[in-house]
């Protein structure tokens, strides 16, 4: 294994299975233990590999305005409102 190897793992864990920062950062972490611990040996340099996104934040007023339009979308008629 490799550095096109890593580099073409890391980027799966992104594209395929559409995973965190952390979760690719402790991916690469365990195979930095594995070269300096199990094969004794230094890691390749550079690993240049799709990084994960930053995740979306909705904030309040998103929220407020999703929530206004969505109870004036599905408002009931007046006449219907006391039945």
């Amino acid at each position: 294994m490799g550095k096109p190897e890593i580099e073409a793992f890391l980027s799966h864990l992104v594209m395929k299975r559409n995973v965190a920062s952390s979760t690719q950062n402790q991916a690469f972490n365990a195979i930095l233990f594995l070269y300096n611990h199990v094969l004794d040996e230094p890691m390749p340099e550079n690993i240049n590999a799709l990084r994960s996104k930053k995740p979306v934040r909705v904030f309040k007023e998103d929220i407020t305005f999703m929530l206004a339009a969505f109870a004036k979308r599905f408002e009931r008629p007046q006449n219907y409102a006391n039945s």
